[in-house]
């Protein structure tokens, strides 16, 4: 029997991915000027506080479909939303990296761990452990990223903000694994 994901995305693969980038763009609009506002008084980016509850919802796109490239893909959606919205910020184009990169690390860190196979299918299930890293490998980027292009920070503040950032990433991963859990009960045999 081989446990590993179909490579190819079915339309409900693809829902999910459009729900959860819509999810996490509506969460971000909600919360999001709140936090930057915290965030800015402290100089540290907006994704260092509430990072991870952002990266929650790229983890959740490869929890739900076990897709390679899953979690880019909601990232992708995500910053297109933003661009539709007119929240791309002082960032412009370049908003494009700062969704489209944490993705590719939440897949490459998932993909690296053996976790992209079905939950409860044996080791390579996308556990507690998988979930932890994928967020906080995710954030970690984001934050690096923003911390260095756009804000510039010195060394020291930079490695402190991308370790603060790892830290809320993978809070927010422990989030998407408990979140898919519960989804999985409540709903067995759909995701």
């Amino acid at each position: 029997m081989n446990s590993r994901p179909d490579p190819a995305y079915s339309v409900r693969d693809i829902s999910l991915i459009a729900l959860l980038a819509a999810g996490g763009m509506v969460f971000k609009a909600a919360v999001g000027p709140a936090a930057l506002a915290f965030c800015r008084q402290v100089n540290l980016p907006g994704g260092v506080v509430m990072g991870g509850v952002y990266m929650m919802w790229v983890v959740l796109g490869r929890a739900f479909t076990h897709k390679p490239f899953s979690a880019t893909l909601v990232g992708a959606v995500q910053a297109g939303l933003g661009w539709v919205m007119g929240t791309i910020g002082p960032t412009g184009p370049t908003m494009l990296l700062s969704f489209v990169l944490p993705g590719l690390a939440a897949d490459a860190t998932v993909r690296a761990a053996g976790g992209g196979s079905r939950a409860g299918a044996g080791a390579g299930a996308f556990t507690l452990p998988v979930a932890l890293a994928a967020g906080a490998a995710a954030n970690a980027i984001g934050v690096g990223m923003r911390s260095y292009f756009f804000l510039h920070l010195p060394l020291p503040a930079w490695l402190g903000s991308v370790a603060i950032g790892a830290i809320s990433g993978a809070t927010g991963g422990a989030m998407a694994w408990v979140v898919q859990r519960k989804v999985r009960a409540a709903l067995p045999g759909t995701l």
